[in-house]
């Protein structure tokens, strides 16, 4: 028996699961709005508050899931913070099969000359709701993929990745390709 839990913003048309699956159950959310010019500035603490109703969502999830005895749980990341974050709140046994952790929170990018103003450069380090944002975000992210019973990668390069970020190590389990099919 395969069940899909998912929130209401999925796009079902683009892989279409729910003929598949023996059940589909789509628990509603919909993103805060987002303030235009001069307030842009209070859209990281709109996505922080995002990030705590998706959490809340994702304990009423797991909850549901535990009550209904599966025996183990496929999880994907969520579309609007990259992480799993419905294992953080989970018992049931689960899979993660990470392809790879959201970049924007552990790499540092740097921009092109002249793409940015170095003023608006330092604003952005010293605004106190994009420390938030991104602080929350990666500690809901790190205790998610951490609580996984097992978590896989493609390739030992992701490997090396999710260990250096997670601290821990995860199983590579390499892509599967009918080699009659597909071939040079």
């Amino acid at each position: 028996k395969i069940d899909v839990f998912s929130l209401s913003t999925a796009d079902e048309e683009f892989c279409d699961l729910r003929p598949l699956v023996d059940a589909y159950t789509s628990t509603p959310f919909s993103p805060k709005k987002q303030f235009d010019s001069p307030w842009g500035r209070l859209n990281q603490l709109q996505r922080w508050r995002d990030l705590q109703r998706l959490d809340n969502l994702s304990r009423q999830i797991a909850s549901d899931i535990d009550a209904s005895g599966y025996d183990a749980v496929f999880a994907q990341p969520c579309m609007w913070t990259q992480a799993p974050l419905i294992l953080r709140h989970l018992h049931t046994p689960s899979l993660y099969y990470c392809h790879e952790p959201p970049r924007h929170l552990y790499e540092t990018t740097t921009r092109a000359s002249g793409d940015s103003p170095r003023w608006r450069t330092r604003l952005d380090k010293m605004d106190p709701f994009i420390g938030l944002y991104r602080g929350t975000a990666r500690k809901l992210d790190r205790d998610s993929t951490r609580k996984a019973s097992l978590i896989l990668v493609n390739s030992k390069f992701m490997q090396t990745t999710v260990s250096n970020i997670y601290g821990i190590i995860p199983e590579i389990s390499y892509h599967g390709i009918d080699t009659n099919r597909f071939y040079p």
